[in-house]
């Protein structure tokens, strides 16, 4: 199996996260995200266990968190100056949102801007408004 594989939209490859990057981004989000349980599940019809990671413990209700914090948090400073911005009418926005909330980026005044159509997730302006106020 080669190293590098298209991405899902034809562009650059892109190769795997080495174990050192993984082991990074997992210090960055610490504090952030919610180390959510391996639970095991029996399946009587597939006679195999079953394991499922619940990421809708999260504070945003899905696994987004992990990605854009990791994403947001290894910004530089420059990067962080210019702000964040994202189009997304569901998790990568409400995951974005509770970025910009966040003291980290707080800290640094990062600003925020959110493009979505009307019929985006309909959680999302709770989570928008509820990160903003922290």
């Amino acid at each position: 199996m080669s190293d590098d594989r298209p991405t899902g939209w034809g562009g650059d490859p892109v190769s795997p996260p080495h174990l050192q990057d993984v082991m990074e981004a997992a210090d960055r989000i610490e504090g952030l995200v919610v180390r959510t349980p391996l639970m095991r599940m029996h399946s009587y019809e597939a006679g195999a266990d079953i394991y499922l990671k619940p990421e809708v413990l999260q504070p945003v209700g899905s696994f987004k968190i992990r990605g854009v914090g990791n994403w947001a948090l290894s910004l530089t400073e420059e990067e962080r100056r210019r702000g964040m911005a994202t189009t997304s009418a569901g998790n990568t926005a409400i995951a974005l949102g509770h970025m910009a909330g966040s003291s980290a980026c707080r800290r640094d005044h990062m600003s925020l801007t959110l493009s979505t159509s009307r019929n985006g997730n309909r959680f999302w302006p709770m989570a928008w408004i509820w990160s903003m106020s922290r």
